[in-house]
């Protein structure tokens, strides 16, 4: 029988960060207490399937945090493309323009080069497949 993506979820407790470490590694973030306030308040969201209680928000935080850490140079160069085409979208309208043009350019270059300098690396391969291990817990 095979199980919904809920039952997967709530079957596997550990595949989530408990709550002290995830409030630990938020408050050693570079971030505005305002950012880090709002983490925190996700990492503390829960959901209701029947009698089961499932720590969505700490399970989110938990894969975003393993996607950072395992493919740390694409998802700076996504991080500064979107802020790139934030600041050419702001400018006035021939930058809105060359913006919208630019920035999905911009976005497969940064993702291209950051997979590059990611897969270059020599423990690329055991990082894809815990990955995959972790998001096939979510997977139906």
């Amino acid at each position: 029988m095979t199980q919904t993506p809920a039952e997967q979820i709530a079957d596997d407790p550990n595949s989530s960060l408990p709550l002290r470490i995830l409030d630990d590694l938020i408050e050693r973030m570079a971030l505005s207490a305002d950012a880090k306030a709002l983490l925190s308040d996700l990492a503390r969201i829960t959901v209701h399937f029947g009698r089961v209680l499932i720590p969505i928000g700490r399970k989110i935080l938990t894969l975003a945090l393993e996607i950072v850490r395992s493919f740390p140079n694409t998802v700076f160069g996504i991080v500064v493309t979107v802020a790139v085409g934030l600041v050419l979208g702001s400018m006035g309208k021939i930058a809105v323009a060359l913006g919208a043009v630019l920035t999905p350019l911009m976005l497969i270059f940064a993702v291209t080069k950051g997979m590059m300098a990611d897969f270059a690396q020599a423990n690329w391969a055991s990082s894809l497949r815990d990955l995959e291990r972790k998001l096939a817990t979510v997977a139906p």
